[in-house]
């Protein structure tokens, strides 16, 4: 096995940092966490000149680490409100200059990928089978997508690129078995979730009564719509939303008003990763209302679930396979039916009611949830590395 010392693993990310996306987090958090554990990380990314390496870190809670090489290059993405134009091949093709510039003779490298379009590009090029590498999938595109006539094209790049990779690992169980449900890929496919910055010590926590609170991204399979409709069952409660772009923020609030709920949300939009802790700090029950779309029910591996058992906030949640792969009703969190509004309140009216119970529950999700550090992540990442280079 490869020491860490010895290993380079070279991580393009297809897209410009600072990003508002919860895989942008899991990214740079990955990237620094593997060079924490010794091993020589060089991040590839979209530039954003109007920062520099030490502010991009520090954007997402981060500190420049000598294992830690940023290399930012062009990129052509179009600006928040459409402006401009998106293109990859300009980022791909400083991208395979970088990686063929980053491996040397006698230098054990490994190359991650987890971007489908980029990994597609670099098997096309040969990069893919010039060195050792790894894709983690996040999702099956070709049965995620909803334009029917990309499947076909989706599914072929898949199958491009995971007959390419040295090795294939995916965030979920569920995804495992979709990935060898479609492609037939090796039963010991390596399962790595997402991560969370663990606390040394619980948190001194000032929980605000009837305070709710959901942090991410508002998109429609998230389950967040079912929240806001919860809310007309828990008239003594308060949410918080913390997240989301302006249009899924105007659907939220249009549907608030319509069930007369409005007063009691907040919608706190985009706030900077570090500060997500602080709204944590002073939430009661925090919920993910996951919904049964299959990312959401097999394939996700969500952020925020793990950052709330970190932050000892007791945890609401949707009864699904994803879930359950991590929570335990009554041990753990609470699990209710999903897409069921009456159902989730109930759950979070639960744990308002009953501080001992939402206490228990809190304290071993924060046991449980060492598990799932970033630190941990990098180890299984360096595991499968190791074993690729034989």
């Amino acid at each position: 096995m490869v020491a860490p010392s010895d290993l380079q693993i070279i991580y393009p990310f297809s897209e410009t940092l600072p990003l508002k996306k919860a895989r942008a987090i899991q990214y740079l958090k990955t990237c620094h966490a593997l060079a924490e554990a010794g091993i020589r990380v060089h991040a590839i990314f979209g530039k954003d000149p109007s920062l520099s390496d030490t502010d991009c870190l520090a954007w997402y809670g981060l500190k420049p680490h000598p294992n830690l090489t940023l290399w930012r290059l062009p990129i052509l993405r179009k600006k928040e409100g459409g402006r401009g134009i998106s293109w990859n091949g300009l980022f791909n093709i400083f991208c395979i200059r970088k990686i063929r510039s980053l491996v040397k003779a006698g230098v054990p490298s490994v190359l991650f990928l987890r971007h489908l379009k980029l990994a597609h590009h670099l098997v096309k090029k040969g990069i893919v089978n010039d060195i050792p590498t790894i894709f983690e999938a996040h999702e099956v595109f070709s049965t995620t997508t909803e334009r029917t006539g990309s499947r076909q094209k989706l599914r072929e790049m898949e199958a491009s690129v995971f007959g390419a990779a040295r090795m294939v690992v995916s965030i979920s169980q569920g995804l495992k078995a979709g990935l060898q449900r479609e492609f037939q890929l090796k039963s010991d496919l390596p399962v790595i979730p997402d991560g969370a910055d663990i606390p040394r010590s619980a948190a001194v926590r000032k929980p605000e009564e009837g305070n709710i609170c959901y942090t991410g991204h508002l998109y429609p399979w998230k389950g967040v719509d079912t929240l806001v409709k919860a809310m007309a069952h828990l008239p003594d409660a308060r949410l918080t939303i913390v997240g989301g772009e302006a249009g899924d923020i105007q659907r939220l609030r249009s549907l608030g008003t319509e069930l007369k709920v409005e007063a009691r949300i907040h919608f706190e939009g985009w706030v900077a990763p570090e500060k997500v802790a602080g709204y944590l700090e002073r939430a009661q029950v925090a919920v993910v209302p996951l919904g049964t779309d299959v990312i959401a029910s097999h394939f996700t591996s969500p952020l925020k679930l793990f950052e709330y058992m970190a932050a000892g906030v007791p945890v609401v949640a949707s009864d699904l396979p994803s879930v359950r792969e991590v929570l335990t009703d009554g041990v753990n969190a609470v699990l209710v039916r999903p897409d069921d509004p009456k159902a989730l309140a109930e759950g979070v009216q639960k744990l308002l009611a009953d501080r001992s119970l939402a206490n228990r529950l809190a304290t071993r999700a924060l046991d449980d949830v060492r598990q799932y550090s970033w630190s941990s992540r990098a180890e299984k990442i360096r595991l499968v590395a190791g074993s690729i280079l034989g």
